[in-house]
């Protein structure tokens, strides 16, 4: 193993001399010492006493069995780039506003009969209708919120009761 990377002196001319040494190093570092969020090829340990996760092997066996001290099965993607995934999110939100603005600037009133339709048909949340509008009263946002919830209870499409069974329908091969 390269020893170019080690820069402690006393190390360096450890692992020189005893090359052999580097690999029990390594073994020990991956099976007790390695965030595997943050080194690629670490275990996934959840305790003390588990297997890796991913290909199963105990704390022990990576310390000192004959196999690698990498993990062989980690998935590619083991955990998410979390900045990608909120700046992905971001935009997705930021996309749906601008879908919201450019079909609720054709409207000038707010009722609950808009919030239903643009929460039905295109998943705007009430709320960021009504903040759109500037609806800043509580009482008037309550009123609002009270009566969508009535037009979603009573909606035909939605409502359970009006439900009807759908035939089932069976082949009989003679």
């Amino acid at each position: 193993m390269d020893t170019s990377n080690i820069t402690n002196p006393t190390a360096k001319n450890y692992f020189t001399t005893n090359p052999d040494a580097i690999d029990d190093v390594m073994k020990a570092t991956y099976a007790y010492h390695l965030n595997p969020r943050e080194i690629d090829n670490a275990h996934y340990f959840t305790g003390e006493v588990s297997n890796c996760l991913w290909c199963n092997r105990s704390k022990l066996q990576v310390r000192w069995d004959n196999l690698p001290y990498s993990c062989q099965k980690r998935p590619t993607n083991a955990f998410p780039n979390i900045t990608l995934t909120i700046k992905s999110e971001e935009e997705k939100y930021l996309r749906q506003l601008n879908k919201m603005d450019s079909i609720l600037s054709k409207h000038t009133t707010i009722n609950a009969n808009l919030l239903f339709e643009m929460k039905r048909t295109h998943g705007f949340q009430p709320d960021d209708v009504m903040d759109f509008f500037d609806i800043i009263s509580e009482d008037k946002r309550n009123s609002l919120l009270k009566d969508t919830k009535i037009l979603f209870d009573n909606d035909s499409t939605l409502s359970k009761s009006n439900a009807k069974p759908k035939p089932i329908i069976s082949i009989n091969k003679q």
